[in-house]
């Protein structure tokens, strides 16, 4: 939720300063990797269980869970170009579920304030 946010304001911000930069949010969707085989919790088991007996509905391959971040970084498709600040589900599609939970959430200040405190973090780590 905070990347969202995050997105969100950064898209605020370049539209504010008249800059022509797009920002998304996007999930590739579930993909059939490893990464979870390393993870020691007890989440990162059961996923890994889930993955390994086919549990897990909807799994795209490495390929196509690249395919949400290509199209968002190099379409020219209208509803990619016009979701700047947006979030993207699997395959480039506009998660209008996504959007409307992230309007729930913001109240005008919450972006600031996230913004805010990752500069915050970020100065103080030597960024």
């Amino acid at each position: 939720m905070a990347m969202v946010l995050l997105t969100h304001h950064l898209h605020t911000l370049f539209t504010r300063d008249a800059l022509n930069i797009k920002t998304y949010s996007v999930h590739p969707g579930f993909i059939e990797t490893n990464l979870q085989a390393l993870d020691p919790t007890l989440l990162g088991k059961i996923v890994k269980f889930s993955v390994k007996w086919g549990l897990v509905p909807g799994k795209v391959s490495k390929e196509d869970g690249a395919k949400t971040t290509l199209a968002c970084a190099t379409s020219d498709d209208r509803q990619i170009l016009e979701g700047s600040g947006g979030f993207f589900k699997p395959f480039g599609q506009r998660d209008k579920q996504g959007d409307a939970l992230v309007e729930k959430v913001r109240d005008g200040q919450t972006e600031e304030k996230l913004w805010d405190a990752s500069e915050k973090m970020l100065r103080s780590s030597g960024f």
